[in-house]
């Protein structure tokens, strides 16, 4: 059996998670030789984090010399693109999708590389997931969903069908997007948020149901200009 060696890059919540769940995966389809974790934070270099080693920064990635996994434990979507610019630079380094045991992929769900898909995840039909996206336990999937690159959904949302999410946004615990809504690139939705229509580019939108977060703030102040 020839098991890849396998490297986690942050060793916050997300990793840690992530450690455990590649644990899950090994335990009932044994893949990796987890090596340990990678963070640019140097104070942690060489100290064990969940009886595993912190093998050094990203810059240690750039030197490994046989093919390895690398799984970015990161939330933010613009420091995970900006990770993955520079580990693409090492030919030997592949990023594996990673999506828990108990998790059904039927075969009408499409995915890139480098996505993370945790435990309780449902999906339905026809849904396309770019790469480098994170799905976090207890979201729902709708059918016909399309989802680009370095996207984050945090934990319990529901996505509707025929959703579009753009590249680099991120939508906070426990939102809910309702049928055909495009979430714009680096969109933010925030925590509990109801989303009724399409989020603009670069938009902050919060409450239910979900608005700019400038509008709100007119609404309080009793601008209606």
């Amino acid at each position: 059996m020839n098991l890849r060696s396998l490297y986690i890059v942050g060793t916050g919540g997300l990793g840690r998670g992530i450690a455990e769940l590649l644990k899950s995966i090994n335990a009932s389809d044994p893949r990796w030789i987890i090596e340990g974790f990678i963070d640019d934070n140097t104070g942690t270099v060489g100290r064990k984090v969940n009886h595993l080693s912190v093998k050094g920064t990203t810059d240690r990635l750039l030197t490994v010399e046989k093919p390895s996994d690398v799984v970015l434990a990161i939330a933010n979507p613009a420091v995970k693109e900006r990770l993955i610019r520079k580990l693409k630079l090492n030919p030997y380094l592949s990023f594996p999708n990673i999506v828990h045991p108990r998790v059904e992929l039927n075969e009408f769900v499409a995915m890139g590389q480098g996505n993370i898909v945790t435990e309780g995840v449902v999906f339905s039909a026809n849904i396309q997931i770019g790469s480098f996206n994170l799905i976090h336990f207890n979201s729902t999937i709708g059918h016909d969903v399309v989802m680009e690159d370095y996207s984050t959904i945090y934990p319990g949302n529901n996505i509707s069908g025929y959703v579009k999410i753009e590249s680099r946004a991120v939508i906070g615990t426990n939102a809910a997007v309702l049928p055909s809504v495009r979430i714009g690139k680096d969109a933010i939705i925030g925590a509990g948020s109801v989303v009724l229509k399409d989020v603009e580019q670069g938009a902050t939108v919060i409450g239910s149901p979900a608005k700019p977060i400038n509008k709100i703030s007119n609404s309080i102040r009793g601008d209606n200009s």
